[in-house]
């Protein structure tokens, strides 16, 4: 449990209590299969904003091997909250993506990602004259990775 102190206009104090945690649940199917589901209630502070962030997010995710050298990953993100701590100005997140791995050798594989987010605040947020109130991209990646054991 979490409490936040916000002045008022005759120099005290109200209290407020906002109770966080988060929850994780992974299964395994099979030999090479994982689904993961996740919730969390949180308060974060982000750069460029005053007043702290007071979130209910979920996210799940779906990862296997296709084939020996072919792996799937998968994943979506969705966030909703407030910012301030009275509740009256609220925002919503979200993000998916998706994607394929192919192994080029024990250490190198090549793969291919598409990718999709979006935020939106709501008008009484105050932002940055920069910051867009609402924004939504989606994109592809395509890219080589390597990974190379530190112990063996």
């Amino acid at each position: 449990m979490a409490a936040d102190t916000e002045p008022i206009g005759n120099g005290g104090t109200d209290l407020f209590y906002r109770v966080i945690g988060s929850a994780d649940l992974t299964h395994e199917t099979g030999r090479t299969w994982t689904t993961r589901l996740s919730y969390r209630r949180g308060i974060d502070f982000h750069e460029g904003f005053r007043d702290p962030f007071l979130s209910d997010a979920v996210s799940a995710g779906l990862n296997g091997f296709i084939a020996r050298r072919v792996k799937f990953s998968s994943g979506a993100d969705y966030a909703f909250g407030t910012v301030g701590v009275t509740g009256d100005s609220g925002y919503s997140s979200a993000a998916a993506n998706a994607g394929l791995g192919f192994a080029l050798s024990r250490v190198g594989a090549l793969f291919g990602r598409y990718v999709y987010y979006r935020y939106e605040f709501d008008r009484q947020v105050a932002l940055d004259p920069r910051l867009a109130r609402s924004f939504d991209r989606q994109g592809v990646r395509i890219g080589l990775t390597a990974s190379v054991p530190v112990l063996r």
